[in-house]
């Protein structure tokens, strides 16, 4: 039984894709928040509820308001990207980082207790379920989505929402590996 699951906690997965892998010269473009077993919530920079669409501001803000909703945070890679990008970000615009719940980085343990040519989401994904749906993001893409062209974000958000789903598909499978107790 995985430890969380058993104690009835509010459980979500998360991801982040951005403009580049640097804060301080990115930003974030769009974030996935999904729910065990529910349909991810995004927030995308071009959105009509931005009020600037040219900051990344406004889907900091958002995000971090609906993981403070959550009792535990599920990621793939998320303690060495997304949180330390979300934080540096976060800091810029001088709002508070998330809540410090829970978090299960399953990077982690697929490094610790699988023996893989490659710990990345999809080569982990296809080796447990048989094929993976995620798509590659080109740099041809990643200038569009700065330029806020539409077509691009939208590439990018279907791109997130496939990493939140297969990250909760794996949640399943690693989930297993979990210790009993959990650390903040």
């Amino acid at each position: 039984m995985i430890p969380e699951i058993g104690k009835k906690l509010k459980i979500a997965t998360f991801d982040i894709e951005t403009s580049g892998l640097d804060a301080n010269w990115e930003e974030i473009l769009v974030t996935a928040i999904k729910p065990l077993d529910c349909r991810a919530k995004v927030f995308r920079v071009d959105s009509s509820l931005n009020p600037d669409k040219l900051s990344d501001k406004w889907v900091i803000e958002k995000t971090i308001q609906e993981l403070n909703k959550f009792d535990v945070i599920v990621t793939w890679y998320g303690s060495r990207f997304d949180f330390p990008f979300l934080n540096s970000r976060a800091a810029k615009y001088g709002l508070l980082p998330p809540v410090k719940n829970y978090r299960r980085d399953l990077w982690i343990y697929s490094r610790n207790y699988f023996k893989m040519s490659s710990n990345k989401l999809v080569v982990v994904h296809k080796f447990i379920f048989g094929e993976s749906q995620k798509t590659m993001i080109t740099e041809e893409i990643k200038r569009a989505c700065t330029r806020r062209e539409t077509w691009a974000i939208d590439f990018v958000t279907e791109h997130c929402r496939i990493d939140v789903k297969e990250t909760e598909d794996l949640f399943y499978v690693l989930g297993r590996f979990f210790p009993e107790k959990m650390r903040k």
